[in-house]
């Protein structure tokens, strides 16, 4: 079957292995960035973009961020830009910022923190909900922010005054949330190199051993999280 042999399980390329970069976080956040970017030559248009927003993890009380979270994953929202290393203010840089409008043309921003064998520094997303308080006044409008803290475990956040108006995010739901539409993507450009950048992802960030057979990576790996991520690709 098509889907068993082109799952990014059962490859032995990892991206970030093949280029030695297998824990640098620049590396992992300017790579989801092209991804996310559908002005890129990936042929994903916004696909993963939408998937990214969905795989954000948002507290119950946090009304305002989930209404922008889902203008954000509506059909007639539009991906304007996508950009690495953003630099908020005088020594503040955000990993990754998307642009865009939803239906009704109103300007909306993500904002996404990401830590890889890092911790946060002290009052950092202190700092950055400043920054960008500034910026949303002084260049973009008004827009409406949802704002990302992306780790490893998707633990939240603590140095923010905001609390949990910071989503939580793991590379994991990163990763189920792109198998989700890992197939209606097999027609473009980019899916070859999506393959081996999940591949990297599980093999490296989320520790889920890739390539073999699929009884061998059964072997290798609990046997209940690898149904959760294989029910996702039909």
């Amino acid at each position: 079957m098509k889907t068993v042999q082109d799952s990014p399980l059962l490859s032995k390329v990892s991206l970030f292995r093949s280029i030695g970069m297998v824990r640098q976080e620049t590396v992992h956040t300017s790579t989801l960035a092209w991804l996310l970017d559908p002005r890129q030559p990936h042929g994903f248009g916004s696909k993963l973009c939408q998937a990214f927003v969905r795989a954000v993890h948002l507290e119950e009380e946090d009304d305002q961020a989930r209404e922008i979270q889902q203008r954000i994953i509506d059909d007639q929202s539009e991906v304007t830009s996508v950009l690495a290393e953003y630099r908020l203010a005088q020594g503040c840089r955000i990993d990754v910022l998307i642009e865009g409008y939803d239906r009704d043309r109103q300007r909306w921003v993500v904002v996404v923190e990401a830590k890889i064998d890092a911790d946060e520094q002290q009052g950092q997303l202190r700092k950055y909900d400043q920054a960008l308080d500034r910026l949303v006044r002084a260049e973009l409008a008004g827009a409406k922010v949802l704002r990302v803290f992306l780790s490893e475990d998707g633990r939240a956040g603590v140095s923010s005054a905001r609390g949990s108006l910071w989503g939580r995010m793991s590379y994991k739901n990163i990763a189920k949330e792109f198998l989700a539409v890992y197939p209606e993507l097999r027609s473009c450009e980019g899916h070859p190199f999506l393959r081996i950048y999940l591949a990297g992802l599980f093999e490296e960030v989320c520790g889920i051993a890739c390539g073999g057979s699929m009884s061998e990576i059964m072997d290798r790996n609990e046997a209940g999280e690898l149904e959760r991520l294989l029910v996702m690709v039909k």
